[in-house]
């Protein structure tokens, strides 16, 4: 297991400071957050066209990666989630991961997440559905999950709000988890 912290609300550190706090601490990853930040898109920044190289040459160098490039809303922005998509390739990510803050309507979020998908498989990304806010229930998130037999669209298990606010036990969790698995394989079998 690779350990890797998140930019969110780490105000005023640069790109460098990020990469050597991990080295530091031992991490082997970073997790982007708000791609439009300055300290990332600045001239120095890692989502500088012109830095593409050095920033990837850095990474290696350190034993670093860039674990996932954090998308938060409703999903009807897919513009933006195509540029968080866009980040992830740029900093040779494979994830981008999804903590869903819109209404608690499941066949909204499906029709959302099938455009979402396309694009994600185009462009050889893994979307992470977080398990948080109405998802931290991970009963309901499976029910989303399974409209879909993609290896373009999974989980990122938010432990904390799965025992915390989803109110789950690690049996349910777990249970949960191997259902979700089982119908995965079982709609891929059906679709082949």
């Amino acid at each position: 297991m690779k350990f890797a912290f998140s930019t969110k609300n780490w105000k005023g550190y640069s790109w460098s400071d990020f990469c050597l706090t991990a080295q530091d601490i031992g991490f082997k990853g970073i997790e982007v957050h708000d791609i439009k930040d300055d300290v990332f898109t600045a001239s120095n920044g890692p989502l500088n066209p012109d830095n593409t190289p050095s920033v990837k040459r850095k990474l290696k160098n350190l034993g670093l990666t860039v674990s996932a490039v954090d998308y938060t809303g409703d999903l009807t922005d897919i513009e933006h989630l195509t540029e968080c998509i866009s980040a992830a390739n740029t900093l040779a990510s494979d994830f981008v991961k999804i903590t869903y803050t819109g209404e608690d309507n499941d066949e909204k979020v499906v029709s959302l997440l099938k455009d979402a998908v396309a694009i994600a498989e185009k462009e050889q990304v893994i979307l992470l559905m977080e398990t948080t806010g109405i998802y931290s229930n991970t009963t309901k998130l499976c029910g989303v999950l399974n409209e879909f037999a993609s290896d373009w669209l999974c989980v990122d298990w938010n432990m904390h709000d799965t025992f915390f606010v989803g109110k789950e036990d690690a049996e349910t969790y777990l249970f949960t988890k191997m259902l979700s698995d089982m119908a995965k394989l079982e709609k891929g079998r059906k679709k082949a």
